[in-house]
């Protein structure tokens, strides 16, 4: 590498003589075959990582590396997609919406960059996830005598970090990884220390339906986390710790009780679906769709493709879930547009559980 591709960009400062250093807030590794199985060598600081089992988990974790390194006040944050002629989508449309890490998927997932974009680039890109972060829209992080904006609901916050969670493992997992293995990546993900270790009572899988072993194998054989100790061979009947490996996915802003009440959130959002007997499909799809309603509204409506991706299912076989929701009762209404393009939702009954 050059003298002149190690140093940091520079940018004149607006309104005065001096220069500032801004790193570019881009980083891109790729995933490449080596002499002893596959190595992740990393565009932004040359670096090369032997071979590894877990080469998925070792590039998340250098771009997290990366990100925590590198970060920017917030006064020297930009849209980087915007800076650079908005070239990871079609058109180009006006920046608008928050300031996100972005990982984007590309080469059929032997490159992954991870960017920091405004939320309107961000949902334009194909194959890209928001990493989730913290959501400092609760109720009680309101000054004193601060009123909450119209149409907050208690929940919203917890609505949109799940939301992004859910995106940003669409990205990251592997398509054939079943429902139940991703509302588990989500509970383990919400529910992580900050250094990845997760320990998830025996009652609480029970009541997930992910007591059996095969939800975990298939988190383990991606890639993205590992169980500690003794590994029974059918079913889980005591607590179960396990490692994340998933470096991205643990790159969140410091609340674990915040991230806490949010994986509660989504549990007892699909526990009215498991109450009614739904499949775990049924599950993650209700969960899916409670998590991409608006702040504030009723119902909701998305794109069916980037939906079906969260779910890990065809396009096509979307409105067949969902219209076996809808029989259940639990989604109260929804339409699908002509050229499956679109769906709308109303928002899901509420159903006691016991």
């Amino acid at each position: 590498m050059s003298l002149r591709a190690a140093l940091p960009a520079w940018t004149p400062v607006c309104g005065s003589g001096t220069r500032r250093s801004v790193m570019k807030q881009v980083w891109s590794v790729a995933i490449r075959p080596g002499d002893y199985g596959p190595v992740v060598s990393c565009q932004s600081c040359g670096r090369v990582s032997g071979s590894s089992r877990d080469v998925r988990s070792a590039a998340f974790g250098h771009l997290a590396e990366h990100a925590r390194r590198e970060a920017l006040p917030q006064h020297l944050r930009v849209c980087r997609c915007s800076e650079q002629g908005c070239r990871w989508h079609r058109g180009r449309g006006r920046c608008h919406g928050t300031l996100e890490l972005v990982l984007v998927r590309s080469e059929g997932g032997r490159r992954w960059t991870l960017v920091e974009a405004c939320l309107a680039c961000a949902r334009a890109t194909e194959q890209a996830a928001v990493i989730p972060s913290t959501v400092q829209a609760d109720r009680r992080t309101l000054a004193p005598g601060v009123s909450p904006p119209l149409g907050y609901r208690h929940g919203d916050a917890q609505r949109r970090r799940v939301a992004y969670l859910l995106n940003y493992l669409a990205s990251a997992l592997d398509p054939a990884v079943g429902a139940h293995a991703r509302l588990l990546a989500v509970q383990c993900a919400l529910r992580a220390s900050r250094a990845g270790g997760v320990r998830l009572p025996a009652g609480l899988l029970r009541g997930m339906g992910v007591h059996r072993v095969s939800p975990w194998r298939e988190l383990e054989f991606e890639g993205w986390l590992r169980r500690a100790g003794y590994q029974p061979a059918s079913s889980c009947s005591s607590a179960v710790e396990a490692q994340v490996l998933d470096g991205v996915a643990l790159l969140q802003s410091p609340g674990r009780a915040d991230r806490a009440r949010s994986a509660d959130w989504a549990l007892r959002t699909t526990a009215r679906a498991r109450h009614l007997g739904a499949s775990a499909s049924e599950e993650l799809l209700l969960l899916v769709l409670a998590a991409h309603v608006p702040p504030g509204a009723k119902a909701g409506d998305a794109e069916l493709e980037k939906l079906a991706r969260c779910c890990a299912m065809p396009a096509v076989s979307f409105p067949h879930v969902l219209r076996a929701l809808h029989r259940k009762g639990v989604a109260t209404s929804w339409s699908v547009t002509l050229d499956m393009q679109d769906v709308s939702w109303s928002q899901p009954v509420r159903v006691a559980v016991p």
